[in-house]
């Protein structure tokens, strides 16, 4: 599991890690109010680096939305554990759910401005 939502401060990445350029790897971020009330999708954000960047988003202010296209409950789990979060179950290599997945964003908070593009599949 990522780190809480409720820290004060998030460690960002490794060297390899592309961050900001106000943010250098492994520093602690604590203070990005540019992110203050955004709304963010993170695709593929019920586990894994897709989870943590959720959690990333919402520490630092953003309303983040939680997708998965199988892992519901994991995904339902994140997003009630965020501040203030949205779970849309949907397989974003579909036209249709894509869309889906971007209506409810907008019905909940009414914009989109962040899109973080981590779903993937395994075989």
């Amino acid at each position: 599991m990522g780190p809480s939502a409720d820290s004060a401060a998030l460690k960002v990445g490794t060297e390899s890690t592309t961050a900001p350029a106000h943010v250098r790897a492994g520093e602690l971020v604590t203070n990005a109010r540019s992110l203050e009330g955004r709304v963010v999708i993170v695709t593929g954000s019920s586990s894994g680096i897709g989870e943590a960047t959720a959690r990333l988003y919402g520490a630092l202010g953003a309303h983040v939305v939680v997708n998965s296209s199988s892992s519901k409950e994991a995904g339902m789990e994140v997003a009630a554990s965020l501040t203030s979060a949205l779970y849309v179950q949907g397989d974003v290599s579909d036209a249709e759910q894509s869309a889906a997945l971007v209506e409810a964003t907008i019905e909940r908070f009414g914009r989109l401005d962040v899109l973080v593009n981590n779903a993937g599949f395994t075989r």
